[in-house]
């Protein structure tokens, strides 16, 4: 990620099949996602929906306010991620990503400089 205070390494554990949808291109499926940043580890669950033909796709990861932590302690809000597809074979990638995240920190606590 290039995100200043949120620039870091993401890890997803997926632990749940896929789900069909009305279109037999698309399925939805859950994780549990960490972003790890050297000011601490921002944590939640999130549900993805994917097309494996085109490779777009979303998700949507509401933050674990106990298990995020670091800076992040605390914290609720959103992460949203676009994912686009930039390779011509769908399960290889690589897939490039836009991020975008909205992060509430508790009383008392700002956001980090960069």
């Amino acid at each position: 990620m290039n995100a200043g205070w949120r620039n870091g390494a993401t890890e997803a554990q997926f632990d749940t099949p896929a789900f069909t949808t009305p279109d037999p291109n698309k399925f939805s499926f859950s994780s549990s996602k960490t972003i790890a940043t050297g000011k601490g580890g921002l944590k939640g669950r999130r549900v993805y929906v994917f097309d494996v033909v085109s490779g777009f796709g979303m998700d949507l990861t509401d933050i674990d306010s106990k298990a995020s932590t670091g800076v992040f302690a605390g914290a609720t809000g959103v992460v949203h991620v676009h994912i686009l597809n930039k390779s011509v074979t769908v399960d290889i990638g690589p897939y490039y990503q836009e991020i975008a995240a909205l992060v509430c920190f508790p009383p008392g606590h700002e956001a980090p400089d960069r």
